[in-house]
């Protein structure tokens, strides 16, 4: 799993402290204000910002993501927990 974030180099110590926490394994982490540099290596893209998913969908990913206020308007499917996004991920990869 590949993992990007918005976030400056300074915090990548502690946002993988949070995802040894969380138990959320990863292969690659990327922090960059550009994350659509990276779709050309996914299947399926989970983030909570429109304008991501909405790039995602145009690319012909697999486009899901948590729910939150500033996102719940939006067309996608979105979800309340991050084991319903892996359930919808994996029903749209047809593995359940």
């Amino acid at each position: 799993m590949i993992v990007a974030s918005h976030r400056e180099e300074r915090t990548r110590i502690s946002t993988e402290r949070f995802f040894i926490k969380h138990d959320l394994p990863y292969n690659e982490l990327h922090l960059t204000n550009d994350k659509t540099l990276l779709f050309k290596n996914c299947v399926a893209i989970v983030d909570d910002a429109p304008h991501i998913l909405d790039e995602a969908k145009k690319s012909g990913l697999i486009c899901t993501g948590l729910k939150w206020p500033w996102n719940k308007n939006t067309e996608h499917a979105l979800f309340n927990n991050l084991e319903e996004v892996l359930y919808f991920i994996l029903e749209e990869l047809d593995l359940v």
